[in-house]
């Protein structure tokens, strides 16, 4: 009986070790020649002494099948056969371990792995480049990173390939995806390079998506929350001229003027239309109108030969007219503030949607014409500056409030500035505009 299980086993044997040396092994090949092992592995117990030439040729055998082991775990899951077969615990033959393949010295892989670790190393750089600059003005850990992950899904660095457990665990999925071993540090090195990508990108990206933000508050009177946002991106991106203007509009707003001439000389400096504007606004309240017709002058120039003869920045070139009219009024050049002020009234009027600083420039047409002697050319500008203007500064408001006395600036919409007002009900309706009437405003 054991003599016939040894042929058995060696009849198994043989084709296998024929499969292994061409590469053409086949799982129920395995399966069939371990089965039989099996077999003799229960029969061991009853093989008398004298039978010792029987054990001899079971450990010849045994040994043919053990050089074939780590073959055979390359060519097959054999964990995978072993929990569908349940082998003796002692039952070797279902348990080879896979033979690494013996990596001979390779100028190349040296190369992979050194890049691999240079990009690694500037990845980390950017996160910790996002990190400081999120952290400033009390930005906690917790929120900077949950920042980070929402623009980028970098969760994988957490326990991905930034740490040498992330590297171990990375090969064992190659491995398991039967990637040759040569390959791995290629593998490594895109891996790497798609991380730092991603970082870059979001890195790159981040300050706008801080400056965007910043201009949603902004629009709806949230001054202190658009000031970190914009704080955030010029921590990201210094250069960044727009942010700098953003930035000054709201110290403006805040009636903070140095603060804000200070971020429009910055825009200024780059050439930028916006900041020639804001920082001619500002000195016009600074009570330096001369010096702010030079500024919005600069600015036109520039809006108007960028935008040559289109339709663009409408809302930029109507602040233009409106501030250099106004720089105009304060020089007591009545007739050249008056041309000013009806080319933004114009400009105001062929833009859809109500802008912020919209509609003063009627204020400001009615306050030339009260000063030319013209009370009755100012009665229509004054209703319309009642209906549609919406200051844009804590100045402008300032402004008007000292122009028109009474219950006047009561009406006007101050919700540009700060938020307070329920828009359901347009300024000019609520109740503490309604007490008087619109002679005795006056």
């Amino acid at each position: 009986m054991f003599s016939s299980l040894l042929k058995q086993y060696e009849a198994t044997l043989g084709p296998v070790e024929d499969a292994v040396a061409g590469g053409t092994v086949q799982d129920a090949k395995i399966i069939e020649l371990f089965r039989v092992r099996d077999v003799i592995h229960t029969h061991l117990p009853t093989l008398e002494a004298e039978q010792s030439s029987e054990l001899d040729e079971l450990v010849a055998l045994d040994q043919r099948l053990e050089h074939l082991g780590p073959e055979l775990a390359n060519a097959t899951d054999l964990r995978r056969l072993a929990k569908v077969f349940i082998p003796d615990q002692n039952a070797w033959w279902w348990h080879f371990e896979r033979r690494e393949e013996k990596k001979p010295f390779n100028f190349l892989d040296i190369l992979w792995n050194g890049l691999s670790a240079a990009v690694l190393a500037v990845t980390a750089s950017y996160v910790v480049m996002m990190v400081q600059a999120l952290s400033t003005d009390g930005m906690g850990l917790e929120e900077v990173l949950s920042t980070i992950l929402q623009g980028a899904g970098l969760a994988v660095l957490g326990k991905g390939t930034l740490t040498t457990s992330g590297r171990k665990n990375f090969h064992a999925v190659l491995n398991r995806l039967h990637v040759r071993q040569s390959l791995h540090s290629i593998a490594f090195f895109s891996l790497t390079a798609s991380l730092l990508a991603v970082v870059a990108i979001t890195y790159h990206r981040l300050d706008e998506f801080f400056y965007h933000r910043g201009l949603d508050y902004y629009s709806t009177g949230q001054l202190t929350e658009a000031t970190e946002a914009f704080e955030h991106a010029l921590a990201l991106e210094p250069k960044n001229s727009f942010v700098n203007t953003a930035l000054g509009l709201v110290h403006e707003s805040l009636g903070d003027m140095k603060k804000a001439v200070d971020e429009y000389k910055i825009a200024v400096e780059e050439g930028q239309a916006e900041g020639f504007n804001d920082l001619g606004h500002a000195l016009i309240h600074n009570n330096d109108a001369k010096q702010a017709e030079t500024y919005l002058r600069m600015g036109l120039q520039r809006v108007y030969s960028n935008s040559q003869g289109k339709t663009e920045k409408l809302d930029l070139k109507y602040k233009l007219h409106r501030n250099l009219g106004w720089s105009l009024l304060k020089q007591e050049r009545y007739d050249e503030a008056q041309e000013e002020f009806e080319t933004a009234i114009a400009l105001d009027r062929s833009i859809p949607e109500e802008q912020i600083g919209g509609g003063l420039a009627y204020c400001l047409l009615a306050h030339t014409f009260e000063l030319m002697n013209e009370s009755d050319k100012a009665q229509e500008p004054w209703a319309s500056c009642k209906k549609h203007a919406r200051p844009e500064t804590i100045g402008e408001y300032e402004w008007l409030t000292g122009t028109r006395k009474g219950n006047f600036a009561n009406c006007i919409d101050t919700n540009s500035i700060v938020v307070g007002i329920d828009l359901q009900h347009p300024a000019n309706e609520l109740s503490i505009c309604l007490e008087k009437v619109a002679g005795k405003e006056n």
